[in-house]
């Protein structure tokens, strides 16, 4: 009887120890620099969708949310935040060849908003070939700034990577306008 109670002890037990070893490899999170926001990165699995949350701490509301893809993360996200605390870009590395970076933004209005920005650089144009010339591909956030003469207009500093085939590579950086009402324009 004692055996039948240890070995269901043991099962519970691992069950639990598996639980939290996947729900601890599902989130990785990020406080904003003034404690107000949280930023939650649900990990996906290959055939699902990962997600990003932007969370008011005093409320535990989702303020903001945006699906990144199928394809699984490879390795933790890296997060910028702004000064302000108002918004942050993070990085996510999907395989060893790309990565993207996408932007919660809290706007001036209270409301919040998740873009995509990688795919909104000029950067891969200035380099002068199409994106199937590099062999991989890597976008970093670098700074974030405001516009001092333009109320509310943002600006974030995206550095790409590229490698050729021959395994050159080259660097360009440039700052991605956001605008007050948080849209991306394509450069």
């Amino acid at each position: 009887m004692k055996l039948l109670h240890y070995l269901a002890l043991c099962l519970i037990m691992t069950a639990a120890f598996e639980v939290f070893a996947q729900s601890e490899a599902a989130f990785t999170d990020a406080v904003s620099p003034d404690r107000q926001l949280k930023v939650f990165v649900s990990k996906s699995k290959p055939g699902t969708y990962g997600t990003l949350q932007l969370v008011s701490q005093r409320t535990s509301e989702t303020v903001a949310a945006m699906a990144f893809g199928e394809k699984a993360l490879i390795a933790d996200p890296q997060f910028l935040w702004s000064a302000d605390s108002s918004a942050v870009a993070i990085q996510l590395v999907h395989s060893k060849t790309e990565s993207f970076v996408y932007a919660l933004l809290k706007l001036q209005n209270g409301n919040c908003v998740a873009r995509e920005i990688s795919n909104k650089t000029g950067n891969l144009g200035k380099l002068g070939y199409p994106r199937k010339h590099w062999v991989r591909i890597v976008h970093t956030p670098v700074s974030w700034s405001h516009d001092r003469y333009t109320s509310g207009t943002r600006f974030l500093d995206v550095r790409t990577q590229v490698w050729d085939k021959a395994g050159q590579r080259y660097t360009v950086t440039e700052s991605q306008r956001i605008t007050p009402e948080g849209e991306v324009p394509t450069r």
